[in-house]
């Protein structure tokens, strides 16, 4: 199905996204503004794939949870790129229990059991963030 395959290309560039992230954090890279918005760009053109493909009531379902990790890792992004353009130190293990990226590894996980079952689950790590 197109939005499988959709949302499969926008969680795996998440990943990548965040994988970049947390390897900067925890080796201490520096992180540039041009880089993050390349990432971005090219998550936010597969949810709108992945938006504009859906055509099951499941599909549509599915698509706010998506659009909810896609907005939590924007905003993590956004979080260490200002700690890092204020010169604030980030302990390299900082990550490790950050509630927000905990959600964005739980969503990642529910997201690939619903396609590996074929079937929509509505998860409340899914949804966006507050704050």
């Amino acid at each position: 199905k197109p939005f499988v395959k959709a949302g499969i290309e926008l969680m795996t560039e998440i990943r990548e996204w965040r994988i970049a992230i947390v390897d900067a954090v925890r080796n201490n890279y520096p992180i540039s503004a041009d880089w993050v918005s390349t990432q971005r760009r090219v998550a936010d053109k597969n949810l709108m794939l992945a938006t504009t493909s859906a055509s099951t009531e499941d599909d549509r379902s599915a698509v706010p949870l998506l659009t909810a990790e896609f907005n939590n890792m924007q905003k993590l992004s956004d979080r260490i790129l200002g700690m890092r353009r204020r010169a604030t130190y980030i302990d390299r293990r900082a990550l490790e229990n950050d509630p927000l990226d905990q959600q964005i590894l739980t969503c990642a996980q529910s997201m690939a059991a619903m396609v590996a079952d074929n079937a929509f689950k509505d998860d409340a790590h899914c949804r966006e963030a507050q704050n």
